[in-house]
């Protein structure tokens, strides 16, 4: 199951992958929604479990379903 919470970090981690046109930092990611690197550090373990995510030492990526979901969540969202 998909919370608002994990819905806010897919969307959080494709805009700014969008962006930036690149790989992105979890500190990039706790600046985006204001919160502390160690709160999002658990967040994205908790993302890489459910297979939303693929960190990668310091940088971190969509997985395929990530990207997938969170695409479909920024459309619903635009469309809002």
């Amino acid at each position: 199951m998909i919370t608002a919470t994990r819905e806010d970090y897919l969307r959080a981690i494709y805009r700014l992958e969008e962006k930036r046109g690149r790989l992105i930092k979890a500190v990039e990611l706790a600046n985006e929604l204001h919160l502390a690197k160690s709160t999002v550090s658990e967040r994205l373990r908790e993302l890489a479990c459910a297979k939303l995510v693929n960190p990668q030492y310091s940088t971190l990526s969509l997985t395929a379903r990530g990207r997938t979901l969170a695409r479909t969540l920024t459309y619903k969202h635009r469309i809002i």
